[in-house]
């Protein structure tokens, strides 16, 4: 079954259409930009927690040895 539609409600149909679509744009716009503020994010506490790992740890460990080596001289 098909219905005829007038010109002018065929424009206001399209016209909220478009509407929607920009609205989605807008906020998949945001969205992504949401993510990638959270992917950096992410890189930095990756790139602080490898820094500790590497770092800080070994030292902790270094000086728990020569702690114990000296207690146990």
């Amino acid at each position: 079954m098909t219905q005829n539609y007038s010109d002018k409600t065929l424009d206001v149909l399209f016209q909220e259409i478009k509407d929607q679509l920009n609205r989605i744009e807008l906020q998949t716009v945001k969205t992504n930009g949401t993510v990638a503020n959270l992917k950096s994010w992410k890189a930095y506490i990756t790139g602080a927690l490898t820094a500790i790992t590497l770092l800080v740890l070994p030292t902790l460990g270094y000086l728990a040895l020569t702690l114990l080596n000296h207690i146990q001289k």
